[in-house]
């Protein structure tokens, strides 16, 4: 029973296959509350901006945005180098 390590030979690795969906999902449902905390602790810092009614909708549309960004990175990052992980 000699397998690929036993001798010395490279062992061939499986290509890492992930359903882009889910990862869609995976990454998105992190990135958005994350960066909706982000956009309400820093959202005093912009002039004009009042923590009236309106600001968890406007944090809500750039977290939303946001996430939708570093999706689009981890895409490109996935065809770039042909790896999921």
């Amino acid at each position: 029973m000699w397998n690929a390590v036993m001798v010395g030979l490279p062992m061939q690795s499986k290509p890492s296959y992930l359903n882009p969906f889910w990862s869609f999902w995976a990454i998105f449902a992190v990135a958005v509350p994350l960066n909706y905390v982000w956009e309400i602790t820093q959202g005093f810092l912009y002039v004009g901006m009042d923590y009236g009614k309106d600001i968890w909708w406007h944090c809500l549309v750039a977290s939303l945005g946001d996430g939708l960004l570093v999706w689009i990175m981890n895409l490109i990052g996935w065809g770039a180098f042909r790896s999921s992980d």
